[in-house]
């Protein structure tokens, strides 16, 4: 069974396997850049800066089919959004606290049951728990698509 599934950037590139090729090589030069930044961001507990890539990891990875993954991309996107909340909470400040309501009115728009998961899990041991899988799953990946691409 494989992990990665190129039916998406197969139709969007037309078949054209130069094209699908060049998306792959993409995927693969991303794939260090976001570990490296997620390693930063975590080291310095950036936790919005770490959201952002989170957010472009999950594009990344949900167009070559994995989507398990994307899903825990879109996690650690939230839980990272609610450590900086917590991180903005503590200051205090009328600047801050417009910025925590915004990311409370942001977290709304999510099922109940997402809300639920993201504020009872917010902690640096899911950080760490969903960057090891992205770590694991995007190695699996990476060889699955050099495989391919021979």
């Amino acid at each position: 069974m494989h992990l990665t599934d190129l039916t998406y950037i197969t139709e969007v590139c037309g078949g054209d396997k130069e094209s699908i090729g060049e998306l792959i090589d993409i995927f693969v030069e991303q794939v260090d850049e976001f570990n490296g930044l997620f390693a930063k961001h975590y080291r310095d507990a950036e936790w919005r800066p770490l959201a952002a890539v989170a957010h472009k990891a999950k594009s990344s990875v949900a167009s070559l089919g994995l989507a398990a993954l994307a899903d825990d991309m879109k996690r650690l996107e939230l839980v990272c959004k609610q450590l900086h909340r917590r991180q903005l909470a503590e200051s205090g400040t009328a600047e801050t606290d417009a910025a925590v309501a915004q990311i409370d009115r942001d977290l709304s728009h999510y099922q109940p049951d997402m809300v639920s998961w993201v504020r009872q899990s917010a902690s640096t041991e899911t950080v760490v728990r969903l960057l090891d899988n992205f770590g694991r799953q995007t190695r699996i990946a990476v060889e699955e698509l050099k495989d391919k691409a021979l």
